[in-house]
């Protein structure tokens, strides 16, 4: 607890210093977890250079950070390695019914027909899948992924942030 409170404390201090800047952007990111990572390297990769990544808390990471890192994704070669048949297709239907078809159908095809080229651009920036794909606790399919890592949200933003740096994010 004490750490924390520090941690708060010293994050308080810097945003202090910071109030009375200015800072010109072309990109603005709220949210340093996996999703605000993701979306600022994938601007500074198509181009952008003024790219700011705001984070409330002392630290980056988000939920990311502390979940146990399952993404679901088709993935033909370590599906079809494994014996699972797998479609873009098949994981949109299971997904509008896994929530009760209330998502959006045309968010949920996007999401399905990208998957495999998310984790392929995660593998690119570094991330070691492990080969087992499996179903996650919850799930309806063997297409769940991790990086075999026991934090493997930790992995991922630990990726992602390198790669930010990289880009000069």
């Amino acid at each position: 607890m004490q750490k924390i409170i520090v941690a708060s404390a010293l994050a308080l201090a810097v945003s202090a210093a910071w109030a009375d800047q200015t800072v010109q952007a072309d990109v603005v990111i709220v949210g340093a977890g996996g999703a605000g990572f993701s979306a600022a390297v994938s601007a500074a990769e198509a181009g952008a250079k003024n790219i700011v990544l705001l984070e409330k808390n002392p630290v980056v990471g988000g939920h990311t950070v502390i979940s146990g890192g399952s993404v679901n994704a088709v993935d033909h070669e370590r599906q079809k390695a494994l014996g699972i048949e797998d479609s873009a297709e098949k994981m949109a239907a299971q997904t509008m019914k896994a929530g009760d078809f209330r998502a959006n159908p045309e968010l949920v095809k996007t999401l399905a027909d990208n998957s495999e080229a998310a984790i392929k651009w995660m593998e690119k920036l570094g991330v070691q899948w492990n080969p087992r794909v499996f179903e996650a606790w919850g799930g309806l399919f063997a297409r769940s992924h991790n990086s075999g890592d026991k934090n493997a949200g930790h992995d991922y933003i630990r990726v992602l942030n390198k790669a930010a740096k990289e880009h000069g994010v």
